[in-house]
């Protein structure tokens, strides 16, 4: 039961990051934070994310999230 806890948080926790990438894509590309936090992910081991979804929600937008080849291009300087 614990571990469902966790793990649904930590997906929140990662989905929540994401979406604020995305929102503040335009200043914070520029900015090089998008890349930076998306090294720290890979170097952590986080990203992709990782573990079963609970909620169909989830499981549709980590699935997207862990697209690397249409999260790159949208998030990062071109």
């Amino acid at each position: 039961m614990l571990q469902k806890t966790f793990r649904n948080r930590y997906q929140g926790i990662m989905i929540g990051v994401f979406v604020s990438m995305i929102k503040n894509r335009q200043k914070w590309r520029t900015e090089g934070i998008n890349e930076a936090i998306y090294q720290k992910f890979q170097e952590l081991n986080v990203y992709p994310i990782k573990g079963p979804s609970y909620s169909w929600k989830s499981y549709l937008i980590t699935r997207i999230f862990n697209m690397r080849f249409l999260l790159k291009p949208y998030l990062f300087r071109r």
